[in-house]
Parts: structure tokens; sequence; C-alpha cells
């Protein structure tokens, strides 16, 4: 395909942990096509994960609504029209981004089966100029940033190098401004950056876990900073609450109170970060981060951050808590 045009119009309609672990594709496309221009079609609040994504030039932001938007398809062609696209590629196709791409005259629309597991039908695929099936390929026992580059090896018929990895990079003046308005208090590489929360409560931990946790970090590794969402700010205050006195001024609270970017500098500079299965470990291992990431209930085999660095903790058996010695165990590693 490397004889087909440059400017390359990538789907990432999917959540933050997905979009960040879809950079992969970065390199074997610029490596296909070194002169590319490549833009992301983005949902609304993803723009600062994708202005960090190095060699992704530009971005279109699309409001996806479930249900069916036809204002928003024809709105969504027309800038697709307006980009001059060669090539549209989705990895998780869906009716009204490929219906977009083809009254948007992008002349190739390219995409393969899920890289999620949803089943995509024929009448999908009829909106596509090459469709490449992974029903060959077991999802459940590869990590998401590699079905994304199997994905790209598929369509593309290139090749993929152990250094295709997810990637994000923010500047280093973002963690001095935090720096100079104290909003962090530490040097880079001083700190352990947690983050308690998940979405969803099957996969919580007990908090008198995270305390003891948290003891340990502080022990063995240095200063915590708590990080996540503002939904996130009321667990974090009373797992702070329940360190003794001599652990408490040693942890900096920043649940809801940095933006994103901030949230990546913070990120990029600590010494490790733990989490449990959230987008967070995925935006720290891109940013060159250790990783140790809690499982309950979700396979790390497909979940886990692709990076040399990222580990991970399971349940000695499935349906089983994920115990506090087997934590203490893996921090003590680091």
């Amino acid at each position: 395909m490397s004889d087909i045009g440059k400017r390359i119009l990538v789907e990432g309609i999917m959540h933050l942990g997905d979009l960040i672990a879809s950079s992969a594709i970065i390199g074997p496309l610029k490596r296909e096509y070194p002169d590319s221009h490549i833009t992301y079609l983005i949902t609304p609040g993803m723009e600062t994960a994708i202005e960090s994504m190095p060699q992704v030039d530009d971005y279109i932001v699309y409001r996806y609504k479930s249900g069916g938007d036809i204002k928003g398809v024809w709105e969504l062609s027309r800038k697709m029209k307006r980009g001059n696209y060669d090539i549209f590629v989705s990895f998780d196709p869906r009716d009204r981004t490929a219906i977009a791409a083809l009254l948007g005259a992008i002349p190739v629309r390219i995409a393969s089966g899920s890289v999620f597991g949803w089943h995509v039908n024929g009448f999908k695929r009829s909106f596509y100029t090459n469709f490449v099936s992974l029903s060959d390929y077991d999802l459940d026992n590869h990590l998401t940033g590699e079905a994304f580059l199997e994905s790209v090896k598929r369509l593309f018929a290139t090749s993929i190098k152990a250094e295709d990895r997810p990637c994000l990079k923010v500047s280093e003046g973002i963690f001095e401004s935090l720096q100079q308005a104290d909003k962090v208090n530490l040097q880079s590489g001083s700190y352990v950056c947690m983050c308690l929360s998940t979405v969803d409560s099957r996969r919580s931990w007990p908090i008198e876990y995270w305390v003891e946790t948290i003891k340990q970090v502080l022990t063995m590794l240095g200063p915590v900073i708590l990080i996540g969402t503002k939904d996130d700010n009321d667990l974090a205050e009373q797992t702070e609450k329940m360190l003794p006195e001599s652990f408490q001024d040693k942890v900096t609270n920043l649940c809801g109170k940095t933006s994103l970017e901030e949230l990546f500098a913070i990120l990029q500079n600590a010494k490790l970060t733990v989490n449990i299965d959230n987008g967070v470990g995925h935006m720290a291992a891109a940013l060159g981060c250790p990783t140790l990431t809690l499982f309950p209930t979700k396979n790390p085999k497909r979940f886990l951050p692709m990076s040399d660095k990222a580990r991970a903790v399971t349940p000695k058996k499935q349906g089983e808590q994920i115990t506090l010695e087997q934590v203490l165990s893996e921090v003590k590693q680091f």
C-alpha cells in the first residue's frame, strides 16, 4: 500500500487508556509513509492525549452520540472532505464514522476486526474498501497495544519492531511550573504516584490494604502523590486520614486538582505508579514510568500496559481478593 497518498485519518473514538495504547501504531505508519500527515479522530476531552503523542500532527473532535446522529455524521463528513485525506483507518469499526468517511470522499477506507473483540457485521464492512479479520488472533492472550500493532501489520503489510510501543511526552516545563506553584513540592524521580480508585466497584481494593501499602511505599521508596479525578477524592481523603500522623505530611492528594497535561507531567517524573486496573497505568507506562497494576477481575495478558517496566498483581485464585502480602511483595521489588 506504499503507493497510496500520505494524509492519514485514524479513528480514535475510544476510552483514554485504549487511545494511548493505539499510539503504538504511529511508528509503523511513519516507517511506511515517512512524510505522512497523521490526524486522529477523537471525542471531546482527548485533545491533551493526542497533543502529547509524538508524530501525531492534528486531530478532529467528533461528539459521538450513542443511538444515531445524522446531522453530526454529515458535519463530520464535511470536515473529512476539507481535510483531503487519502486513507481512513479504523481498529474498532463504527457505522457512523465509516459512513462519514465515505461521504467525505476518502478514497481508501480500511479497517480490521475490532481490537476490543466486538463483532463487525457485513453492513459495517461494506463501507470499507479493505477489511481484514482478526478472528484468528487470540485477543485474550495479547495486550491491547499488541492487537493494534497486529492490525497495522495486516492492513498495511508492514513490519513491527520491538520499539513500537505506546508513547506520550510532555514538556518538562509543565513539571517545573507545578514546582514553582508549590502544587508539587518534590523533585523529579523522588516520589511514587498512586491511584486508588476504579470506576467498577467490583474491582476495588479494601481501604485498609491501601493504607498499609502507602505506609510501605513511604518507608521504602519515598513520598506519595495520590492522583485521580475529583470523583476519586473522597477515597483519597479517607485513606490519608487513616494513616498515622507521622506519615500524613509525606502524602500529597492531587485528586481532581490537576489538568490532564499536569497529570502527565507528574507521572512522567515519578519513580513508580501504583494503580488498580484503570487508564492511569497506560498513561504512566507510555510516559516511561514503571507501573504496578492490580487486576482483581481482568486478564493482565490483555490489559496490562505495553511496557517492559509494567508489572501486574492478580488474585491467587479466580474470585478471590488480591492479598495485601502480594502487593507488598511486589512493592519490595522496586
